[in-house]
């Protein structure tokens, strides 16, 4: 839920980086379904693996672990989490953790953020191979 009170900030950092974006449920609507850098939703299964494991590095924005499928965490990738609060991180341990207002965060981000190639369909790959210079969850 608190992705959605950085949407435009979320959206934002992944134009910057040119990143894909995995929404959990809670986030759906951050980016819209139709965004040629939405990939899908998050969960912590199966379907999203393929683009997780290929991250470069992840950034959490706002994301709630309560949805979270309690599974190991399918990234070796560095992980920036940056949320309101404080709260339990039972899914990895993030590199480095931003606590306070999210937006401000994901705009620093993106004011230093250097563009990934990945694309949705080009260079023969695609959502589910892709291989991502970040993901950005909301």
């Amino acid at each position: 839920m608190e992705a959605r009170e950085a949407a435009a900030a979320v959206r934002a950092l992944a134009a910057a980086l040119g990143a894909p974006v995995l929404l959990t449920y809670k986030a759906k609507g951050v980016v819209a379904d139709d965004d040629p850098l939405f990939a899908g939703l998050f969960t912590g299964g199966a379907a999203e693996a393929p683009l997780v494991e290929a991250a470069d590095a992840i950034v959490l924005a706002g994301a709630d672990p309560v949805e979270f499928i309690p599974a190991p965490w399918r990234s070796r990738a560095p992980v920036i989490d940056v949320a309101r609060f404080r709260r339990p991180r039972h899914y990895t341990a993030p590199a480095v953790v931003v606590e306070g207002a999210i937006g401000p965060a994901l705009e620093a981000l993106a004011a230093a953020a250097r563009r990934s190639d990945w694309t949705a369909a080009g260079g023969g790959r695609d959502r589910g191979a892709a291989v991502a210079d970040a993901v950005a969850f909301a």
